[in-house]
């Protein structure tokens, strides 16, 4: 037997041990027919394989013999820090379980924990969760089947929240298998930013995460969303965000991946009503023998709806780097207008690419492009920085951050324009051959 096939046994087996023993507590019809569902998918399909065309750049060898347990129950330090940057609110997720800090919420902004909705509005949320993100592998039909409970966060009509909401997850003490789940709902007129950082401890050992966030965007809500990961150690994360944008409505998600030992994200967007838009932008930076997945989606359901995307790579060492993105425009979305384009740089002759741009179009009176580089730093623009006096590896850094540089400046949440500098720091750092002892200004 394969590595591979046994840590599929392995995770298997576990899993479906979990759906046995962890029986949720008493929950609306309508939620447990969801899980039930979930539980029959995962013992059809089981957990995904490189078989799998969705999967087959996706090893699973990154998670070995340590043991993962379903949802934590483990005493560890359940406490959040608030960010550098003023929030409307801080909350988070420490080995899948939820937490947070609400002192005072501005108006317009309610933040609840889905055990309390469903003790008082048991049939409230039916329309959201698990209705967007349906199981479509092995690891999203357990997440749904056993997540015991969820941050809600809705956002009133018209309301239009100047700071953002700040959401942490976190790993600690290792060894788990951590199953966040948040679902956002967004009333017509509404705005929102949302800047979500992945950290961990760090730990020898290895954790799982599989995520899964549900957004809802009503008429002309707007939702600005920023993903910051920079995990360490021995971390495994799947995690899938599905969108739901309705008329005139503007999704803007921006992701910045440095450091992970196997990260993968899936990004589904359904433009559902007229004029519907969103923007996709990432920079992921992959060194050492890293593994990051970028799997993206966008559905044009309706006429005059709009997507941009960019994704950007600088993949260094035995890293991989993984882009799949499909454009789908339905029949009668006419007047989609469509762009996706995925470039990137290898800095090493053992960096591996793999980029899959689609188009599938069933509607006519469209605007659609995409397309894909993989290259290396131009031989010419290095040899003229250094004919200036510049040396080797700081025309190096130049032209990378230069690279770079088109994906920072579109990050729509200006509060983290310090991150982002300690990002590219930290990318000079875990890249020490690419930029030598230069180091940003």
């Amino acid at each position: 037997m394969s590595p591979t096939s046994r840590i599929q046994t392995r995770l298997e087996k576990a899993a479906r041990g979990w759906l046995v023993d962890e029986v949720p507590a008493a929950e609306p019809e309508w939620l447990s027919r969801r899980r039930s569902t979930a539980r029959e998918y995962f013992e059809q399909r089981g957990i995904p394989t490189i078989r799998q065309e969705d999967f087959r750049f996706f090893p699973l060898t990154g998670i070995t013999s340590e043991a993962l347990h379903a949802v934590s129950r483990a005493q560890v330090d359940m406490t959040l820090g608030r960010p550098e940057w003023a929030s409307a609110a801080c909350i988070g997720f420490v080995n899948g379980q939820p937490i947070g800090l609400l002192d005072s919420l501005p108006i317009g902004l309610r933040i609840e924990l889905l055990s309390e909705v469903l003790n008082t509005a048991p049939n409230a949320l039916e329309p959201y969760l698990g209705n967007l993100a349906v199981p479509n592998n092995g690891f999203a039909a357990v997440g749904l089947s056993l997540f015991r409970d969820a941050w809600v966060v809705r956002v009133a009509e018209g309301a239009c929240i100047e700071l953002p909401l700040d959401i942490v997850i976190q790993q600690r003490g290792g060894g788990q298998w951590a199953i966040p789940r948040l679902l956002v709902v967004m009333e017509s007129g509404s705005q929102l930013k949302l800047i979500e950082r992945r950290v961990s401890d760090d730990s020898s050992n290895v954790d799982l995460t599989t995520g899964v966030f549900e957004i809802f965007l009503g008429e002309r809500a707007q939702l600005q969303h920023v993903r910051l990961c920079s995990r360490g150690g021995k971390d495994t994360e799947l995690t899938a965000t599905a969108v739901r944008v309705a008329a005139n409505g503007h999704y803007h998600a921006w992701t910045a991946t440095n450091k992970g030992m196997l990260t993968r994200f899936d990004t589904h967007v359904h433009l559902a009503g007229d004029g519907a838009r969103a923007d996709l932008d990432g920079l992921y930076v992959a060194s050492q023998r890293d593994i990051i997945d970028h799997h993206t989606r966008v559905v044009h359901a309706s006429e005059n709806t709009t997507v941009e995307e960019s994704y950007k790579g600088i993949v260094d060492d035995q890293a991989q780097a993984v882009f799949d993105g499909q454009i789908v425009v339905q029949p009668g979305a006419m007047g989609t207008k469509a762009q996706q384009y995925n470039r990137n740089l290898l800095m090493s002759d053992h960096a591996v690419v793999h980029t899959k741009p689609q188009l599938e179009i069933d509607a006519d009176d469209v605007a659609c492009s995409h397309g894909a580089t993989v290259g290396k730093l131009d031989e010419q623009q290095l040899f003229y920085l250094q004919s200036r006096g510049i040396s080797g590896e700081q025309a190096k850094r130049m032209l990378t951050t230069a690279f770079a540089a088109e994906v920072l400046d579109r990050c729509p949440v200006k509060q983290v324009a310090q991150f982002l500098t300690g990002f590219m720091t930290t990318l000079s750092l875990d890249t020490e051959r690419l930029f030598g002892d230069v180091k940003p200004g």
